[in-house]
């Protein structure tokens, strides 16, 4: 995964609720967990 990819993966983890607010995926344990499970595998290909 290049960096410009994942600054971009992170990017989107914040976004508007649709209520006029601010959705931020990763503000719990849980929402961290699942986002570096799924950036897991893409990062470890790229420092292999």
């Amino acid at each position: 995964m290049s960096d410009d990819r994942l600054a971009l993966a992170l990017a989107v983890t914040i976004r508007h609720d649709g209520n006029g607010g601010v959705a931020d995926d990763l503000a719990t344990p849980d929402g961290l967990t699942a986002w570096v499970r799924e950036l897991a595998e893409p990062l470890r290909d790229t420092l292999d």
